[in-house]
């Protein structure tokens, strides 16, 4: 082997360390680095593969990585595989020589060949268009919630953490309230998809006595910010926005905000809202298999905003990076 050679590869235990020291040195910009814990923490997802955890290795140090982490997209009501990029970093002294380009290349063609359908990521709009990325793809819907002050109807509500045999019911909420939404990234059925990581989030069942009607993460510090709710059905989820407005200490009435697709919105919100939307340029993504129709048609629709963005929920680990 030619000692300037690069070798893409797989990464291996022992290069954790590596990993975590190019993030490190890739993101020295920004006041916290947030990106090399991130790789850790999504290491532990039950559908990680190691074959999507990509290095360049040079003269025997690690000078660039990226991960693709699979996950389940839904679309127009069907169930997508997909991967998403994060994090991608290079080495400072290795930047502008193309590492970046070949492990990004080498990650979607593994994961074509795993038999993804769809890859998404945030990044900068002038470079990843190069590899077939297109933007304005996702972005948020945030749904502002006008909730009178009603105590009646949060009546014998409390809230509790998650315990694991909560999560098939959590399961069949989400679909509830997501799977007719475009872009809905479905958590995964592991507890710890659905216990908080930050401090900043709070993550909670909604109970009525002893019966689960609901579940909500909302900002600890700012309750009125949800980023996500799910319920049974349209009647437990007037409650627990009562119950959640009663956090917020208006005595009259609260402005809530809620993270969902206007679709959904029309179905499961009981009180008036309005909806601000918003497309992000860096929100990016393309189609690995075009034979999948739901997902090629959402892609084409949405870049040209013929479609409304589907809102992503990030996977439980990016709380850290928030």
């Amino acid at each position: 082997m030619n000692q300037n050679e690069v070798i893409i590869r797989s990464e291996k235990v022992r290069d954790y360390a590596g990993i975590a020291a190019v993030h490190t040195e890739a993101f020295q910009n920004k006041s916290f680095t947030g990106e090399a814990v991130l790789v850790d923490m999504l290491r532990r997802r039950r559908r990680f593969d190691p074959e999507l955890s990509i290095v360049a290795e040079k003269d025997g140090e690690i000078v660039a990585h990226c991960l693709l982490t699979p996950c389940t997209v839904w679309v127009e009501g069907e169930e997508v595989p997909t991967v998403f990029f994060a994090p991608v970093g290079v080495r400072p002294d290795h930047q502008g020589k193309g590492m970046g380009g070949r492990i990004i290349e080498e990650g979607i063609q593994r994961a074509r060949k795993k038999g993804n359908a769809l890859v998404f990521l945030l990044g900068h709009s002038r470079y990843y268009p190069r590899f077939g990325f297109h933007t304005h793809i996702f972005g948020t819907s945030r749904i502002a919630i006008t909730v009178p002050a009603v105590s009646d109807l949060a009546v014998g509500l409390s809230e509790r953490r998650v315990v694991p045999e909560d999560i098939p019911q959590l399961m069949s909420m989400w679909e509830l309230w997501y799977s007719q939404g475009d872009f809905a990234v479905q958590p995964e059925q592991d507890l710890t998809e659905w216990i908080s990581l930050a401090s900043k989030f709070q993550y909670s069942v909604i109970c009525c006595g002893s019966e689960v009607i609901g579940f909500v993460k909302y900002q600890t510090r700012k309750p009125s910010e949800i980023t996500m709710l799910l319920s049974k059905d349209k009647s437990s989820a007037s409650a627990i926005l009562a119950f959640i407005q009663e956090k917020t200490d208006e005595p009259v009435e609260s402005v809530l905000h809620l993270e969902l697709h206007p679709k959904m919105a029309e179905m499961m919100i009981p009180f008036p809202f309005t909806i601000e939307q918003f497309h992000w340029e860096a929100a990016m993504a393309q189609v690995l298999d075009p034979e999948h129709a739901a997902a090629a048609s959402y892609i084409r629709e949405a870049e040209k905003k013929s479609r409304l963005a589907g809102p992503v929920h990030w996977p439980v680990e990016f709380d850290l990076m928030d």
